[in-house]
């Protein structure tokens, strides 16, 4: 599963306010998270590492790493994608995985994962506006991808909780 940080303020690395409710909100959804009539236990937790521009993915997945405790993977870096899709596919099989990324590098972390953005992401792009969306990926027992994105308009057959959004 992937998702994009949380909401950035006008200047500077980490969350505004809105972001840092949204993560506090993706600890009960992610708890919570029905997909398919099946319920979601998320296994590991992977965010870019931190960098003078941008601490956003981890923060927005502290709060569920430590509800979680899972340990929070923060080794890989905004370019690293090849190599933490690598990471991803040949150690956790048969576990889930939840990645919090940033949104402009997801088109390509879907790519190294074996997916098609265009099929997935509309305009195979993740806009610049949108902060709620939950990409799945499904690898079937031959390694066949499917994947979807599920936004704020969800509905309660596709799973338990939308994802937070903003002010929640």
């Amino acid at each position: 599963m992937i998702i994009r940080h949380a909401e950035k303020p006008e200047a500077g690395p980490d969350l505004s306010p809105a972001g840092l409710a949204r993560a506090r909100a993706y600890v009960g959804y992610f708890q919570s998270l029905i997909l398919d009539s099946h319920p979601i236990k998320i296994d590991h937790l992977f965010a870019t590492k931190e960098s003078k521009n941008s601490n956003r993915p981890q923060e927005t997945l502290l709060p569920l790493s430590s509800a979680l405790r899972l340990k929070l993977h923060t080794s890989f870096g905004l370019t690293d994608e090849q190599h933490l899709a690598n990471k991803i596919l040949s150690s956790y099989d048969n576990e889930t995985v939840l990645i919090c990324w940033h949104h402009g590098a997801i088109p390509d972390l879907l790519k190294d994962l074996g997916a098609h953005p265009k099929t997935i992401l509309p305009g195979g792009t993740w806009p610049d506006d949108v902060f709620g969306w939950l990409v799945v990926l499904h690898y079937d027992e031959h390694g066949e991808i499917s994947g979807k994105v599920y936004n704020e308009e969800i509905t309660q057959e596709d799973a338990k909780h939308p994802p937070p959004v903003t002010g929640e």
